[in-house]
C-alpha cells in the first residue's frame, strides 16, 4: 500500500500553483469589488434626489446606473 504525500495549502503553495496572469487577476477583482458597498450607498441615495414625475431625470439616473453597473 503507498502511502500518499501530505499537502499542506497555504499561501505559498497557492502562489507557487497559480499563473501569474491569474494572481493579478484576482488581485484587481478584489480591489474593484471592495467598492461595491460604497457605490450601492451612492445609488441609492440618489434615488431620493428623483422626481419621478419627471421621466428625463429617471432615464438620467437609469443610463448612470446602468453604465456604472455595466448592465
Amino acid at each position: 500500500m503507498m502511502k500518499e504525500k501530505e499537502v499542506q495549502i497555504n499561501l505559498k503553495w497557492v502562489l507557487s500553483v497559480l499563473p501569474v496572469n491569474l494572481i493579478v487577476i484576482i488581485i484587481i477583482l478584489a480591489i474593484t469589488s471592495s467598492f461595491e458597498g460604497v457605490i450601492n450607498g451612492y445609488v441609492l441615495g440618489q434615488m431620493t434626489n428623483i422626481a419621478f414625475h419627471n421621466f428625463a431625470n429617471v432615464g438620467t439616473f437609469l443610463l448612470l446606473v446602468k453604465k456604472q453597473f455595466n448592465i
